[in-house]
C-alpha cells in the first residue's frame, strides 16, 4: 500500500512538472520563412527537420507575440535587438520561433529574426 501512495505521488510530481499548465518551456523552431499572412498572424517556416529533411511549420501569432530582429550595426558591436511587427518579416528571413502548441496549433511565444539583410528591399 505505501508503495502504491508513494508511486502516485511520484506520478502527480512529475505530471505537475511538465504539464502545461505548471508552464512548459517554449519549444524553438528555427528555419526561413516561406510565406506571412499579416491579416490571419500566421507566419510559415521551412526548418531542417529529423536527418535533414525539410519541414514546413505553421505558427500562429497573436497581437501581443513579441517579435525583435537581431543584429549587429558593425562586425566588432555586440548584438542588438530591435522591436519589429509581423509586417516587418518578410519572406526569406531566418527566424526562430519559440512555441507551445495549444489545441493542436503552434502558437508563437516570440519571433526573433536573425540579422536580416534589408538591402534587398532599399531599407
Amino acid at each position: 500500500m505505501a508503495t502504491s501512495r508513494r508511486s502516485l505521488l511520484l506520478l502527480l510530481c512529475f505530471v505537475g512538472v511538465i504539464s502545461p499548465v505548471a508552464g512548459w518551456q517554449p519549444v524553438r523552431h528555427a528555419g526561413k520563412v516561406e510565406h506571412v499572412d499579416c491579416d490571419e498572424g500566421v507566419v510559415v517556416v521551412d526548418e531542417l527537420g529529423w536527418r535533414g529533411r525539410p519541414q514546413r511549420r505553421v505558427f500562429h501569432v497573436g497581437i501581443d507575440t513579441p517579435i525583435v530582429s537581431v543584429r549587429r550595426p558593425r562586425p566588432w558591436d555586440t548584438y542588438e535587438n530591435v522591436a519589429l511587427t509581423l509586417f516587418d518579416v518578410i519572406v526569406g528571413d531566418f527566424v526562430v520561433v519559440e512555441t507551445n502548441e495549444q489545441e493542436g496549433r503552434w502558437l508563437a511565444q516570440k519571433i526573433t529574426v536573425i540579422e536580416p539583410d534589408r538591402s534587398r528591399l532599399g531599407r
